[in-house]
C-alpha cells in the first residue's frame, strides 16, 4: 500500500486522505460495501456505475480519470497531420522546440479563432 500513499500524494490527497484511498482500495478488492452493488452491462456504463458510489471520493475521482482516457489514437494523428503541414514536403530545419511552439499557437489560435480574432466574419451571413 506504500505505492497507493505515494500515488495519492501525487494526486496532491494529504495523508488522511491518501490512507482512505488505501482503505477503499480495500473494500472494492474484498468486494464489500458500497462496492457490492452490481452492474448492469446493458442498462449504465462503468462511468455511471463509480459515478453512483457516494462517500467514496478518492476512488471515485482515480476511476472517473482512468475511464476518462480515449482508446484512440486520434488526436495523436491529427497532431503528426499539423506538423507535417507545418514543415512542409522541404523537411524545414525547425528545432524541436521551435517546432513544439508552432503547433501550441497553431492549436491556440484554432481553438480561440472567434476570441483572438474578433474583426473577422463580422459582415458575414450564415450564406
Amino acid at each position: 500500500m506504500r505505492a497507493v500513499l505515494s500515488y495519492g500524494k501525487r494526486m496532491k490527497l494529504n495523508e488522511k486522505n491518501a490512507r482512505s484511498l488505501c482503505a477503499q482500495l480495500r473494500k472494492y478488492r474484498e468486494n464489500r460495501a458500497p462496492f457490492d452493488v452490481p452492474f448492469a452491462l446493458e442498462e449504465e456504463s462503468a462511468l455511471m456505475w463509480w459515478c453512483s458510489m457516494d462517500g467514496v471520493t478518492e476512488l471515485r475521482y482515480l476511476a472517473e480519470k482512468i475511464l476518462s482516457i480515449m482508446p484512440n489514437s486520434a488526436s495523436c494523428e491529427h497532431g503528426f497531420s499539423k506538423l507535417s503541414w507545418l514543415c512542409g514536403k522541404q523537411r524545414i530545419n525547425l528545432g524541436q522546440e521551435r517546432m513544439e511552439s508552432l503547433a501550441k499557437m497553431s492549436t491556440y489560435y484554432l481553438s480561440n479563432v472567434k476570441k483572438e480574432l474578433s474583426y473577422y466574419g463580422q459582415q458575414m451571413t450564415s450564406e
